[in-house]
């Protein structure tokens, strides 16, 4: 039992992380370089991980981005 919920609790404690991740008073660039550190270690892609990187983002800075004609659509964009 503890092989196969062990998995599954370790998998879902990495995607936790990258979603209870915040830039609060970091820079951009610190938020960035923390968010990818931990989005490596999980199995997110693609618009999945664009969600969680936007929420994560300050409110402000969201807001801008919500002013924006053509928004980016990969990761590495954003």
């Amino acid at each position: 039992m503890r092989n196969e919920f062990g998995k599954t609790l370790k998998e879902e404690k990495k995607i936790e992380q990258l979603r209870m991740l915040k830039q609060e008073g970091r820079t951009c660039n610190e938020y960035i370089q923390e968010f990818k550190k931990v989005a490596k270690r999980n199995d997110y892609k693609g618009k999945p991980l664009i969600k969680e990187f936007k929420k994560g983002l300050n409110r402000a800075i969201r807001r801008k981005l919500a002013e924006v004609k053509s928004l980016p659509t990969t990761v590495k964009e954003w």
